[in-house]
């Protein structure tokens, strides 16, 4: 099926910003990125809160203009655990701190490109350089640090990672004692990589020891306190029999959020949709549905009520609310999801597909002829998408080339959806009372169906032919959905086949023995071919070259 998504918030899987700060954790919604006073809404250079925009993170960032000096620069250790701010401190230049952020940035570059082993050595030459360019004390070698332990932990290797850590928060609390940000972040870091690896019991206690220090540093009711809080529910749904505290702890921590003066939208967004998950497992579905619509609430304020609406998370409601029979909410929320869909995104497959779906709930309500607009419009735009698919340049030539493997499975997206409103098109004409029922536009509209499948087929088929005789996947190439595409066109396909052929049979004529022959003939041959595919890998289906045939 089709996988697209629209306006879905997750969480980032970059794995640090260098320029700006050292540390952001990736691995649950406890490390998700706290982005204040984005897009410059906040110019206040001593608000540290619109720098300081995650758990975890350090702020050593050139791109700020601002660094760590010499220790006589620096303010008492006292005012720093209230003030903490960033931009007190005068930048420090030599060759090897410039070498330190060339490393590290290239180490940057080379993780999010998978290569691993340049990053790690890469995060090690910008700590080698630290050293040679800082005084012992200074915190950037601590943040370099860090930056390799992070890199360990989102690799896997913790005991690696574990070590580094120590050493960062053994050298800052040197410099700062405990009661500075900067540790207590590190702290919350070292608390998420005992979680990653599954020692509980320590992340626990280091999570706890984070939880009490920014409760006395920043109060109760502090965005940096909520992330910690976050986290340990996540720690304390994984010891287990700690559900009902954990859930508890989500909730009070995104009431946190929701308190500050600006709301941080994509936050608390994500701890919705954790929250709603945790909700769903525990079969608490009116408590699961409460929290998507204040999430939609809060995306609509922030985004506006079209956005919000055209999300990723009016499908969830959908869902949430068909599995609680509450059919008429349900067909609300989708309704104006659709609405939302078609002005933002005009004729993209999103619109088909959600039309599709709106489509299929009012066949259930029984309002087929409500059912039979939304399918016609589903129908022009999936139309709209294979007429461009096939205007594509050398759409047939090239098959490897830049976009044309998109393309391919761009058209069996298309044609799996147009497909399938021209095949619930048929059964409404079919089941329709007296002199509605209209069994020749039933047979043309399956007819249509079984081509556009047939030429989607065959693209795709030509793709799968091209990659299995060892030429070079293109980027964006897909494989496993291409090929899980295809059968499922297949199926769809053989689906319509069988319809028509009742149709016919009922319509009669000359030549429909004939016709019900070769239908028959054509479905035996469709249904061997996905049986081949089934024996083989769904990666690279053997049976494929031969489906346009």
């Amino acid at each position: 099926m089709l996988r697209r998504q629209v306006c879905r918030f997750t969480l980032s899987r970059s794995l640090f910003n260098f320029d700006v700060a050292i540390s952001r954790t990736l691995v649950n919604s406890s490390n998700t990125l706290i982005q204040s006073y984005k897009n410059g809404s906040s110019q206040n250079t001593n608000d540290w809160r619109s720098i300081l925009a995650a758990s975890g993170l350090f702020i050593f960032g050139s791109t700020m203009g601002t660094a760590f000096a010499e220790e006589n620069h620096k303010p008492s250790l006292e005012s720093q655990a209230l003030t903490n701010n960033p931009m007190e401190y005068d930048p420090i230049t030599n060759e090897h701190t410039a070498k330190m952020t060339m490393a590290r940035s290239s180490a940057l570059e080379y993780y999010q490109s998978g290569k691993y082993d340049k990053a790690e050595s890469k995060f090690i030459e910008a700590l080698e350089e630290a050293k040679l360019g800082f005084d012992a004390k200074d915190p950037h070698i601590a943040s370099c640090k860090n930056n390799l332990a992070e890199f360990y932990r989102n690799t896997g290797q913790y005991n690696k990672a574990e070590t580094f850590y120590l050493e960062a928060l053994d050298q800052l609390e040197l410099i700062y004692g405990e009661k500075h940000w900067l540790f207590v972040s590190a702290m919350h870091n070292l608390a998420l990589m005992y979680e990653s690896r599954g020692d509980l019991k320590s992340a626990r206690a280091y999570m706890d020891r984070v939880l009490k220090l920014r409760r006395s540093m920043f109060g109760p009711r502090h965005f940096l306190y909520a992330d910690s809080m976050f986290g340990m529910a996540h720690i304390l749904k994984k010891t287990g029999g700690k559900d009902k505290e954990a859930i508890q702890l989500m909730r009070d921590a995104i009431k946190i959020l929701e308190e500050e003066e600006s709301v941080q939208t994509s936050v608390v967004v994500a701890w919705l949709m954790e929250l709603t998950a945790e909700h769903r497992q525990m079969k608490k579905l009116p408590d699961a549905v409460a929290c998507l619509r204040k999430a939609l609430f809060h995306l609509s304020n922030e985004k506006g009520e079209g956005m919000a609406n055209a999300s990723q998370i009016s499908d969830d409601l959908y869902d949430l609310l068909i599995v609680m029979k509450k059919k008429e909410d349900a067909r609300e929320v989708l309704k104006a999801c659709f609405e939302a869909r078609k002005e933002i995104f005009g004729s993209q497959l999103i619109v088909a597909q959600t039309a599709n779906r709106l489509a299929q709930l009012e066949v259930e309500m029984k309002r087929p002829e409500d059912a039979a607009q939304y399918y016609a419009t589903s129908a022009v735009v999936s139309r709209a998408v294979l007429a461009e698919c096939k205007s594509s340049t050398g759409w047939l030539q090239g098959l490897m080339g830049s976009g044309i493997s998109n393309t391919a499975q761009r058209q069996l997206q298309a044609t799996n959806i147009l497909a399938t409103c021209l095949k619930a098109t048929a059964e409404i004409m079919a089941a329709a009372p007296g002199p509605k029922r209209n069994l020749a536009a039933a047979e043309a509209a399956l007819t249509e169906a079984v081509d556009v499948a047939g030429t989607a087929l065959v693209t795709a088929s030509q793709v799968v032919k091209a990659a299995q005789s060892g030429r070079p996947l293109p980027e964006g190439l897909d494989p496993t959905e291409l090929s899980a595409l295809i059968v499922e066109v297949q199926l769809l396909t053989i689906e319509c086949l069988e319809q028509l052929q009742g149709i016919i049979t009922i319509i009669g004529g000359a030549d429909v023995d004939g016709r019900v022959a070769a239908i028959d003939a054509r479905v035996e041959e469709l249904s061997q071919r996905i049986l081949a595919v089934a024996k083989t890998s769904v990666a690279a289906p053997e049976a494929a070259p031969s489906q346009g045939k």
